[in-house]
């Protein structure tokens, strides 16, 4: 590591969780993430080889959910409950008005608190807060199979492939948490956007390892294929989108540059037995 980095990465070991992602305090949730995915992108592990890469990703991840806890906390604070007045009069007012809460206001702060982009764990929390609140079990049930928070468990399972590189395992789990409270994700992988997500997540991931030179490259690719089809998730087109088929080539060229035929064979063959389909002429132009 040379003494430029060692500089920069000192804030990865800061107490202020903002330092830590680069924002200032004064930035949103929304930036937050968005810091966060770009840091992960760069620094996790399977991508960046530095021997302190997995400490910064785990200090990255917890920057972000210090400040994802405080933005609740604040979304918190404003629904909390008013002391209990030593009239009981008035304590009788304010519990009529309680119950007597209009569905728009719960509706208002419910897509409020979806706009500090919370994790499934913070949503199960908030959806104890609503039902503190006396809130009709069937307006309750309404709010959680609303289009508008099955849109956002969509861009959270979304958000999940990303800072994951399309893992498959991990999708599932976030999809599933989703489903336990009561959202209706069962039929999330015929959502086209979604499949389109994936490949584009799984084409990211192929070309960060070809420009690594990982040679683990076609297993990887082949694994990454059969997992998904398990769901019945096509992936096996990806390898010949224009990113990766650019990169094979190239790195197919340099291989008959540096190491000869033999070698340059043996690097297409690997690829082209997990679905590439090269033009072999261009590749010896």
């Amino acid at each position: 590591m040379t003494k430029e980095s060692q500089s920069d990465y000192r804030r990865f070991y800061s107490s202020n969780p903002y330092e830590v992602l680069g924002i200032p305090k004064t930035s949103s949730i929304q930036d937050a993430n968005k810091a966060k995915r770009k840091l992960i992108f760069r620094f996790h592990p399977d991508r960046n080889k530095d021997p302190i890469a997995a400490e910064i990703t785990r200090s990255i991840i917890e920057a972000f959910e210090k400040i994802q806890i405080q933005a609740t906390n604040v979304v918190h604070s404003s629904y909390a409950k008013e002391p209990v007045d030593s009239t009981a009069d008035k304590t009788t007012e304010r519990e009529t008005q309680k119950k007597e809460e209009s569905y728009e206001t719960v509706v208002a702060d419910f897509v409020r608190f979806l706009g500090t982009y919370p994790s499934v764990a913070s949503f199960k929390k908030y959806l104890d807060h609503l039902r503190s609140r006396n809130i009709e079990p069937d307006k309750l049930d309404d709010l959680i199979k609303s289009e508008r928070l099955f849109e956002y468990a969509l861009s959270n399972c979304k958000s999940d492939l990303f800072s994951n590189f399309a893992s498959r395992s991990s999708f599932l789990k976030c999809r599933n948490s989703w489903q336990e409270i009561g959202v209706n994700l069962s039929k999330i992988l015929e959502d086209h956007s979604l499949i389109n997500h994936i490949k584009f997540c799984t084409e990211k991931l192929l070309i960060e390892k070809l420009c690594m030179d990982d040679k683990k490259g076609p297993d990887f690719y082949s694994s990454h294929v059969k997992d998904w089809l398990i769901n019945g998730v096509d992936l096996s087109d990806v390898i010949n989108k224009f990113g990766v088929h650019k990169i094979l080539s190239q790195r197919a060229k340099m291989w008959l540059v540096r190491h000869g035929e033999d070698k340059f064979k043996t690097f297409v063959q690997l690829w082209v037995a997990v679905g590439w389909k090269p033009d072999i002429e261009k590749l010896y132009s």
